[in-house]
């Protein structure tokens, strides 16, 4: 090696610009002068680490991975660092045709070369983060982010050097639709933050987080680092490899170091680019419909900085109105963790504050197809709630109840059992009170009450039935001097007279409303929201009759005959379905007998010497 000659060819073969000219072949000389060109920028321009060990390039033909790719690193748990470079892509010559594929090639060296940079800082790939225990996967799309606010950082540098002719970003070439609308790759990849940025999943997908929450980062470095922007991405890793807890912590370290403001922060950036987040591109929103067989969806929290869209839409209604039907959005307390937003007919989002929202029909849009309603949750919270269910999203579907009630009569207490069946959304513990009305019999006029929780409630016979006195024109004697039980009389014979028309019972007209509960708009309590009131229902009174010999009727009674007002007394006593006893009608006294008539409903009553005589069961 003392050879002057062994010596000035060693030196030779070391010199790169010499084996660029001389012994590399073309494409490989292309690759070695892209890294130079990257290795200048990173090092001495920027002044960012270098790595303390060997990175080896290798330059590959026939290219196997993905064919659009120009190269890719590796620095795994078990590996060493290294790159592969796509010859198959890479030119032959430096002419004006071969211009794109240079310029790409330069972008990718210098993006790649950084992501060894990066490590430097933190090798989270070797070494585990105490607030990450395997770091790898989840800070994958930091790595990402910040080697494209790093590709932002040196287009201005490389045209400025004539390196490139075009620096073709990474943000601005993901997708085809970029080659036909400049400006879309961008938009289409902010569907990304429907995701958290700080999760797992796979390389490819964290990757595509990371290169969308790059333009978060460079909003970030816009409105603290404006006066010196290269400024940025230095403390951020310098922050991010100091033992911190991961890159959301560094983030907020080195921006406001609030957390409150660096929420604000992201929901601000979010708002601003709420169209393109629910666009549907991949990850796609969330798509539900909403019927009467599942009026109710549950909407997990996604997790810490996202922004997940979905849309709940109301189909196959069975002939049921949407017009008369009702959406309730609500959370148990969605306030401490971000913003949800509505989606109008029209296009525009529109915040939802208070905890609940009722929307009708003109909230979701004219086309029934098409009905729905579309929703923005912003997750600002960075850390994972410690009751994460509390920030669920409910989204109730509130349609006219169809179910016919029952009604039952309890002929010993004399009073109504109404039931209502449950519905899907009772099934589901979520309608906490029914509102009731009920339309009496003889006037109409509406008894409304609510159940008080219950399914099942017992109304007396009395409030059923309750009337108005009828006109009584007719009577020689006016109504005002008839007594109340005499009114009570007179109604009770009215409605048996109805009862017994064609043989059949009373049927009680009856309507209902479902409640719900949603937080209040104006305090943290409980309010009840009411959903659409059903059809007026025609319900039969099941087991409708009025008192006969399920009462035992013996005893002393007196009154007087209905109408004509004329004093009555009897001793009664009955056994079984048999009746005994004295009658005094007047200044006369009969001697009873009667026999209960089970397919009349009524006591057959024969005076003795005297023709049978029906009537029904007196009052005491």
């Amino acid at each position: 090696m003392t050879d002057p000659d062994v010596q000035r060819a060693y030196a030779t073969f070391k010199d790169v610009e010499w084996k660029k000219k001389n012994y590399f072949p073309d494409k490989v000389a292309h690759v070695v002068d892209a890294f130079q060109k990257a290795g200048k920028y990173i090092f001495e321009v920027r002044g960012f680490r270098k790595r303390g060990e060997r990175i080896e390039v290798h330059c590959l033909t026939p290219w196997t991975a993905n064919p659009e790719a120009y190269g890719y690193s590796k620095d795994g748990h078990f590996t060493y660092p290294y790159i592969h470079m796509n010859l198959d892509k890479t030119p032959v010559q430096d002419t004006d045709a071969d211009r794109e594929a240079l310029d790409n090639l330069r972008v990718t060296a210098v993006h790649e070369l950084f992501h060894f940079c990066q490590k430097e800082y933190y090798n989270w790939t070797k070494y585990a983060n105490p607030g990450q225990i395997w770091g790898g996967g989840v800070n994958n799309w930091f790595m990402e982010a910040t080697a494209l606010v790093l590709e932002e950082e040196a287009k201005d540098f490389y045209l400025a050097q004539k390196w490139n002719t075009d620096f073709p970003l990474t943000a601005d070439n993901l997708y085809a639709s970029q080659k036909t609308s400049p400006g879309s790759s961008r938009k289409q990849l902010q569907a990304y933050f429907k995701v958290p940025m700080d999760s797992g999943g796979t390389e490819t997908e964290s990757s595509h987080r990371g290169y969308a929450a790059s333009q978060f980062l460079l909003d970030l470095r816009q409105r603290y680092y404006s006066r010196n922007p290269e400024a940025f991405l230095r403390t951020l890793l310098e922050a991010f490899g100091s033992f911190r807890n991961g890159p959301i912590d560094a983030l907020v370290k080195v921006t406001s170091d609030n957390e409150k403001i660096f929420r604000a922060d992201y929901l601000v950036f979010c708002f601003e680019r709420a169209e393109n987040i629910a666009d549907q591109y991949p990850p796609a929103s969330r798509e539900e419909s909403l019927n009467p067989a599942e009026p109710m969806i549950k909407w997990p929290l996604a997790g810490p900085l996202s922004s997940p869209c979905l849309t709940a839409r109301i189909r196959g209604l069975g002939g049921l109105d949407l017009q008369k039907c009702k959406v309730l959005v609500r959370t148990a307390d969605f306030r401490d963790l971000g913003q949800i937003r509505r989606r109008e007919p029209g296009g525009d989002f529109k915040t939802i504050t208070a905890a609940s929202l009722l929307l009708t029909k003109a909230d979701m849009g004219t086309a029934a197809s098409r009905a729905g309603v579309s929703l923005q949750r912003i997750e600002t919270y960075v850390k994972e709630p410690e009751l994460p269910f509390l920030g669920e999203t409910d989204i109730l579907l509130l349609a006219p109840p169809r179910d016919i009630p029952k009604v039952k009569f309890d002929t010993q207490r004399q009073v109504v059992r109404l039931q209502i069946p449950p519905s899907v959304l009772r099934n589901q513990k979520q309608v906490k009170d029914y509102r009731v009305t009920l339309y009496r019999l003889r006037n109409g006029k509406p008894l409304t009450f609510t159940t008080e929780g219950k399914s099942e409630v017992e109304i007396a016979w009395r409030q059923v039935a309750e009337a108005e006195p009828p006109s009584f024109s007719f009577l020689p004697i006016p109504p005002s001097t008839f007594t109340p039980l005499e009114v009570l009389d007179m109604m009770e014979v009215a409605q048996y007279a109805m009862s017994r028309q064609g043989g059949k019972g009373p049927s009680l007209r009856i309507s209902y409303h479902e409640v719900v509960s949603a937080l209040s708009a104006l305090s943290d309590k409980l309010e009840a929201i009411e959903g659409p009131e059903s059809e007026i229902f025609e319900v039969p009174v099941e087991g409708f009759q009025l008192p006969g010999v399920r009462y035992d009727v013996s005893g002393g009674w007196t009154g007087k005959v209905w109408v004509a007002r004329i004093p009555l007394s009897a001793q009664l006593s009955q056994s079984g379905d048999t009746l005994t006893g004295t009658c005094s009608w007047g200044t006369e006294v009969f001697r009873v007998d009667g026999k209960w008539n089970a397919k009349e409903d009524a006591w057959e009553i024969t005076p003795s010497g005297g023709t049978g005589v029906r009537g029904h069961g007196g009052r005491t």
